[in-house]
């Protein structure tokens, strides 16, 4: 449930971002790779998200567009942003290779722009509509992040862009998401 309204009046841009794959439940999140339950590198402690059926999905939507209305009916302007790009082959974990005592890194697998957009396809088209139906702005991560065709894992000076599977790192917040200052400024 969505219930958190700002209590500061001075508050006037309230931006609304999530890893909404989760949060919709999409099967195009590979749970089991995130880092959940018996995960890549046998990493334990969180719990799987149930998946959740298109009218489930249709209840999140009426969700979110009650919440943006509201949001909007005491004068605060609304962005959504979209999820970053997803996936294994931007988690440094699974680029990992262990055999016995030596340790190896694969090189850097491509995450195509197309993928990163199929896989949130979705929620994207989901957080669209709703965008479009109230008006509001879109930011979408995946068209910063991955301009050139593809998302790196990596930066140009071979710095880390994600902590996990869906999460980007803070080197990344600091020096690539140039989006996020749209919002600030």
């Amino acid at each position: 449930n969505i219930n958190f309204f700002p209590k500061d009046p001075s508050i006037d841009v309230v931006a609304l971002s999530y890893f909404w794959g989760i949060w919709y439940g999409s099967l195009n999140v590979k749970q089991e790779l995130r880092c959940c339950g018996n995960g890549k590198n046998r990493t334990l402690g969180r719990i799987l998200i149930p998946y959740k059926s298109s009218v489930e999905m249709d209840l999140i939507d009426s969700q979110i567009t009650d919440y943006i209305s509201a949001l909007k009916s005491l004068g605060k302007r609304v962005i959504i942003i979209l999820d970053s790009p997803f996936g294994e082959e931007l988690n440094a974990q699974s680029m990992i290779v262990r055999d016995g005592l030596r340790i190896s890194v694969k090189p850097n697998i491509v995450l195509t722009r197309k993928e990163a957009e199929t896989r949130s396809a979705d929620t994207r088209e989901r957080l669209i509509s709703i965008a479009n139906k109230l008006n509001v702005e879109v930011i979408d991560p995946i068209a910063h992040l991955c301009a050139s065709g593809q998302c790196n894992a990596f930066s140009t000076s071979n710095d880390l862009l994600y902590k996990d599977y869906d999460r980007l790192s803070l080197y990344a917040y600091r020096n690539s998401v140039k989006y996020i200052k749209k919002i600030v400024e």
